[in-house]
C-alpha cells in the first residue's frame, strides 16, 4: 500500500497524484492529460454545485489563484501534490478584502522609496525596481475583481460594492497611464504617478476598508 506521505512517482508511463480537495487526500493515476482534465472536472463540479469557489490551488507547495488549470495540464508529469482550497462565497469575499487590507498599507509604504529612486534616477535594474510595483498592481486588480464579482452574491457586501467598483477603475486608469509612461522610460513622471496619484488612491481606500 502506498503511504499518502510519501511523493508521488512515475511508472513506465503512468504518472501517479496525490490531489486533495479541503483535506480530505486520494492517490489517483493517469497516463493522459485528458484523463487528468476528466478527473479534475469530476471533483471541481461538485464544489460548484455546492455553491463554493477554488480560493486556490496549491501545485507542489505553490499557490496559484489563477490559471491552476492550465498549469496542471501542461505540467502533470512532473507534478506530485495538488492540494484544492475551497470556501463559500461569503468566506472568499471576507478573506479576500481581509487580504486587502493588509497588503494595501504594505505597499503604501513600500512606494515611497521605489518613487524616490526613479525620480533621483538611481537605476541599475529597471526590472528589479519596477517588477515589484507591476506585481503588486496585478495582485490588487486581480482581487478587487474577485471581490467585486462575488459581492453580488454577499449580503453584507451590498454597501461596499460600489466602493469596489470606483477603486477597480481607479487602479485600472492608473496602470494604463503608468505603462504608457513606463514605455517611454519617463522615470520622473513613472515616479510622479507612484507617489502623488497611486499612494493617495491607495490610502483614501485603505480609510474606507476600516470604516468597514
Amino acid at each position: 500500500m502506498t503511504d499518502i506521505n510519501h511523493s508521488s512517482y512515475k511508472h513506465k508511463g503512468v504518472i501517479f497524484l496525490k490531489i486533495s480537495v479541503d483535506g480530505t487526500w486520494e492517490e489517483k493515476e493517469f497516463q493522459s492529460a485528458k484523463e487528468v482534465n476528466d478527473f479534475w472536472v469530476s471533483r471541481t463540479i461538485p464544489i460548484l454545485e455546492a455553491d463554493r469557489l477554488i480560493y486556490y490551488v496549491e501545485i507542489d507547495g505553490d499557490k496559484y489563484y489563477s490559471d491552476y488549470e492550465s498549469i496542471i495540464l501542461e505540467n502533470y508529469q512532473s507534478i506530485n501534490e495538488i492540494y484544492i482550497v475551497t470556501h463559500t462565497k461569503k468566506e472568499c469575499f471576507t478573506i479576500t478584502l481581509e487580504d486587502l487590507r493588509t497588503y494595501l498599507p504594505r505597499v503604501v509604504n513600500e512606494l515611497p522609496g521605489i518613487s524616490e529612486r526613479l525620480y533621483a534616477e538611481e537605476i541599475n535594474d529597471i526590472g528589479s525596481l519596477i517588477t515589484p510595483v507591476i506585481d503588486s498592481l496585478q495582485w490588487i486588480v486581480s482581487a478587487l475583481e474577485f471581490a467585486y464579482v462575488i459581492s453580488e452574491k454577499v449580503n453584507e457586501a451590498s454597501q461596499i460594492r460600489y466602493s469596489l467598483e470606483q477603486m477597480y477603475k481607479n487602479i485600472e486608469s492608473f496602470v494604463e497611464k503608468f505603462h504608457y509612461e513606463l514605455s517611454w522610460n519617463n522615470y520622473v513622471s513613472v515616479s510622479d504617478l507612484l507617489q502623488y496619484e497611486l499612494v493617495p488612491i491607495l490610502e483614501g481606500w485603505i480609510n474606507e476598508l476600516e470604516k468597514e
